[in-house]
């Protein structure tokens, strides 16, 4: 049987009250989680994308991707998904809305760093297209660990 790789769901912008529900799921997914300011920033960002996931059930917010355009390039700084929502397509769904956004806008490439250790998120960016570009030693604390760095060519 094989797993289904998107849900349905809208992927809309994130607004200033979903930010409690946000930093739920930030604090469930992160080792070392974003504070609210960081977030608040994003929401204002010249630059920045930040957008929810809100499944159809009328559940809420189950995950969130951040991202920043810059030319004609993307940097992923943060994407979660709530623990009861995931291996369900929603990260899935969110790095194909990414893909999608990419190529409209006339981007060249993607990239993105992740733990080491978080080997779920390794294969989402790999099986996404992503390829290995390297490692940042030590680049994460609390706890300490390397950066994988992945990027994504867009055709």
């Amino acid at each position: 049987m094989q797993r289904k790789i998107s849900v349905p769901g809208k992927i809309e912008p994130a607004i200033p009250d979903d930010l409690d529900r946000i930093l739920t799921i930030e604090r469930e997914s992160a080792p070392n989680p974003w504070k609210r300011s960081f977030f608040e920033d994003e929401l204002t960002g010249r630059l920045s994308y930040f957008l929810v996931f809100k499944d159809q059930k009328g559940n809420g917010i189950n995950g969130f991707l951040i991202f920043r355009k810059i030319d004609d390039l993307i940097e992923v700084t943060n994407i979660a998904v709530s623990i009861p929502e995931r291996r369900k397509g929603v990260a899935w769904s969110l790095m194909s809305f990414l893909k999608t956004f990419a190529f409209k806008g006339g981007v060249k490439e993607i990239f993105l760093e992740v733990r080491s250790q978080n080997t779920g998120a390794v294969k989402l960016y790999e099986k996404a297209g992503f390829k290995f570009s390297g490692i940042r030693k030590a680049y994460y604390r609390n706890p300490k660990d390397d950066a994988r760095m992945f990027k994504l060519e867009i055709n």
